[in-house]
């Protein structure tokens, strides 16, 4: 399966979104207030979560670009799009917390166009699979 130019575009505006969504998480103080982004981040050395919160946004931002690069050589034709896939659904997680407590929760404005691109990442791989399959 050839990858598709769709994907590969929608996969380069994740990129570009996750930058947005990095910042605004960063400016908004998401690191001190998710427990999770806690619980990932304890064993990096230094004592600052808003530190450990660069080094994280710049070793997913790493990722994303290598991986998105793999996916324009021909590598990776599933897996990349599912990985992007995957995180984009995550961000979900972002919108239900602000919906929980009737707030702004960091992240949730930028979270929404990924959570979108993840789905419309996902509806193009069912659909280059049932062309595959035809």
């Amino acid at each position: 399966m050839k990858p598709s130019k769709k994907i590969e575009k929608y996969l380069l505006s994740f990129i570009i979104l996750f930058i947005a969504h990095s910042i605004e998480e960063y400016l908004a103080g998401f690191y001190n207030v998710h427990p999770y982004f806690k619980l990932l981040v304890q064993n990096i050395g230094t004592p600052s979560l808003e530190i450990k919160g660069i080094i994280f946004i710049l070793a997913m931002l790493a990722l994303l670009i290598i991986l998105f690069l793999r996916f324009k050589k021909g590598n990776g034709k599933i897996g990349v799009p599912v990985f992007f896939c995957a995180l984009g659904l995550y961000e979900l997680e972002h919108i239900i917390r602000a919906l929980l407590i009737k707030a702004y929760y960091p992240g949730a404005i930028a979270a929404f166009p990924l959570f979108i691109l993840g789905i419309l990442i996902f509806r193009d791989l069912i659909m280059l699979r049932k062309k595959k399959e035809t």
